[in-house]
Parts: C-alpha cells; sequence; structure tokens
C-alpha cells in the first residue's frame, strides 16, 4: 500500500503570509492547484492546500493538524518566509 501523502495549509490569516502565499505558492512555484479552505483553526486561518513535500520558502511546519476525511491524508499548517533566489 502507497504511503499517504500529506496535505499541507498554506495559512493566509495574517497579511504576510498572504502575501508570501502570492508570490512564492502561486508565482515562482505555481503547484497550488487547490482553492481556498478553512481550516477551522485560529493560528493558520483560511488557507490554500499544498501536496508538495519540499517547500523552498517552508519557515516552519505545524501538526498533523488531523486527516483529509475522504482521502485519510495528513494535514498539516505550513509557514512561509521569504527567501534569496538561489539561481
Amino acid at each position: 500500500m502507497a504511503e499517504q501523502q500529506t496535505v499541507y495549509v498554506v495559512g493566509v490569516r495574517t497579511q504576510e503570509q498572504l502575501n508570501l502565499a502570492q508570490k512564492h505558492c502561486f508565482g515562482d512555484c505555481g503547484k497550488i492547484k487547490l482553492g481556498i479552505i478553512d481550516t477551522g483553526d485560529d493560528v493558520a486561518g483560511p488557507g490554500f492546500a499544498c501536496t508538495e513535500s519540499e517547500c523552498l520558502y517552508e519557515k516552519a511546519v505545524i501538526g498533523p493538524m488531523g486527516t483529509a476525511a475522504e482521502t485519510g491524508q495528513s494535514i498539516s499548517i505550513r509557514v512561509l518566509q521569504e527567501i534569496a533566489h538561489a539561481k
């Protein structure tokens, strides 16, 4: 049986995190494929779901916070940070 993939919720409760998500998740990376979801979490707030296991902009991961009812995937909160690009 294949290992269940983690879904990372990029929380956008703060303007800083929303700006980072817009710049990196939708810009540089561009791999977010799901719309906004409500985590019901006071720390992360609403967010975008990301299934990328490696994130250049990840500052911290909180969780796992639970599992997705339909898929059984683990759900964690991903906190973003700004980094200088190394090209």
